[in-house]
């Protein structure tokens, strides 16, 4: 098994230490925990040393031992260099709400991090996800001036691409601007294609031209909020989505948010693990909510079906809402992971915070899903409705 295995490892190994802390922390053993992640964080092998000292910092935090968490997150801080924006806007977010014991202020400054979720996560709270617990009125910087480079594409292009546009022709013109403004690795570019994408409607190519580097999407929310909001946060199939809201009583931008995170909006989008669709809905899940079909071929294209999959995802993610009792953090997690693991997961961390508990997700693609989906939800939630 692989606990044997594990045992005939050296005990000092950092990789051992490490992942027995993690089974430790699974069981809720969180003084073990502790102390093997403290000793991988103090080892010589920096292979696992980040991880550790970021799962620690969380720990403490958990406990209120806010000295101890503030010398720890700057231990994590020193190791951060090679992870990604995500986990450094992550060190830099609870040190703050360590300085603050817990009580963070709204920094004013959108540009502190890299991610959005972060920027947002000051000013909103997940116990009540509609409404902003401190108010104000350039949230999204939507005011900031925007240039746009009327240069980039000729003007009988521009107007030809006004044509397609009044007909709803976004295929066409999505061709049009990649063929006039190729693909670049150049970050000016790279913004300069996927602004004319989103200025002229074909927002959903723009978005997965974002897809393509995290890099770039981070840069979008770094530069002219104004452009890149269109083409980060696109609304295509909308009467697919409002009819699944009302008919589920959840809020449109809610649903807008799980599907640009499961799907980036391709109806055609089919995982390793067989979800399909929009909101990446799988065959069992399907048949859970009346879903039959005499073939697998019929099945997938009614799963392929923009309509049938926004009602469908609406209707599990309801269940899940309804499940948690309103608490949409469990819910979230439970959509991408299953409740069986979220289960264990609430029932590990009763206690902690919304915002906590997100951070302490065993699996970090769970984590980094729920993060992208409120981030997501509080910018449609202002920009949709």
């Amino acid at each position: 098994t692989a606990r044997s295995a594990l045992q005939k490892l050296p005990k000092d190994l950092a990789y051992r230490q490490f992942i027995e802390a993690r089974i430790a922390e699974e069981n809720s053993d969180l003084d073990s925990a502790k102390t093997l992640y403290s000793s991988v964080v103090e080892s010589a092998d920096k292979e696992f040393a980040f991880s550790s000292a970021r799962h620690l910092s969380l720990l403490l935090i958990l406990g209120k031992k806010w000295d101890e968490a503030t010398k720890m997150l700057e231990k994590a801080a020193s190791l951060a260099q090679a992870e990604g924006f995500l986990e450094k806007d992550s060190i830099e977010f609870w040190s703050r709400y360590v300085k603050h014991r817990g009580k963070l202020p709204r920094s004013g400054e959108p540009y502190r991090y890299r991610s959005v979720y972060y920027w947002l996560e000051e000013g909103r709270k997940f116990t009540k996800p509609s409404e902003p617990d401190l108010v104000f009125p350039d949230r999204l910087i939507l005011r900031r001036f925007c240039p746009q480079n009327s240069k980039l594409l000729s003007k009988e292009l521009r107007d030809r691409l006004l044509a397609l546009q009044s007909y709803g022709l976004y295929d066409l013109i999505a061709d049009e601007v990649k063929f006039a403004l190729p693909r670049s690795q150049d970050e000016e570019q790279m913004f300069n294609r996927i602004s004319e994408l989103s200025a002229y409607g074909a927002s959903a190519d723009a978005f997965r031209d974002l897809l393509s580097s995290s890099l770039m999407e981070s840069a979008f929310h770094r530069r002219c909020m104004l452009n890149a909001i269109k083409a980060l946060y696109p609304v295509p199939f909308m009467e697919a989505f409002s009819d699944a809201a009302t008919e589920s009583g959840l809020e449109v931008a809610l649903l807008l948010a799980i599907a640009r995170t499961e799907s980036a909006f391709n109806p055609r989008a089919w995982s390793a693990k067989n979800a399909m669709g929009l909101m990446q809905i799988l065959p069992s899940t399907a048949e859970l909510e009346g879903i039959k079909a005499s073939t697998a071929a019929q099945r997938n294209l009614l799963l392929s079906n923009p309509n049938t999959s926004a009602q469908l995802g609406a209707a599990h993610l309801k269940k899940l809402i309804t499940q948690y009792e309103g608490k949409w953090h469990y819910a979230i997690a439970a959509y991408n992971a299953g409740s069986t693991v979220t289960n264990r997961w609430k029932q590990r961390f009763p206690d902690a915070p919304e915002e906590l508990w997100v951070e302490l997700i065993s699996y970090k693609e769970t984590r980094d899903y729920v993060k992208k989906v409120m981030a997501a939800y509080w910018i449609y939630s202002d920009l949709v409705l």
